[in-house]
């Protein structure tokens, strides 16, 4: 499958992220995350073995939501998790399925620009 690209609107390093929802349909229909695993890592390159940041389920910092189960919900960070170097990072959401198929729906990238006030 093919994922959809969603970039990000800037973000100033070091400020609050409100967190954001993905809402997950495929030919029309809801996409049933119940009891999958979900990650989101941000990296400077793909090809990059270092993780700048990263949301996961396993640790609760993705919730699943909707009537269809089909929102993948990124939880609110505090300023000091978002203080990373000012860059543009490349993301996927990669997601396995209770099945054990594993798809990447989503894929894009954040800007971080640099803040003046520290």
């Amino acid at each position: 499958m093919t994922p959809g690209t969603y970039n990000f609107p800037s973000h100033r390093r070091g400020d609050i992220f409100n967190g954001h929802s993905f809402e997950i349909n495929q030919n029309g229909n809801p996409v049933d995350f119940t009891g999958a695993e979900i990650k989101i890592q941000f990296r400077t390159t793909p090809e990059s073995r270092h993780v700048v940041m990263e949301w996961l389920t396993s640790d609760g910092s993705i919730t699943i939501s909707g009537v269809g189960n089909n929102f993948i919900n990124m939880e609110a960070r505090d300023g000091e998790d978002m203080d990373v170097l000012p860059g543009v990072y490349k993301y996927d959401i990669q997601v396995v399925l209770s099945n054990g198929v594993t798809n990447t729906y989503v894929k894009g990238s954040m800007k971080i620009v640099n803040d003046i006030t520290r």
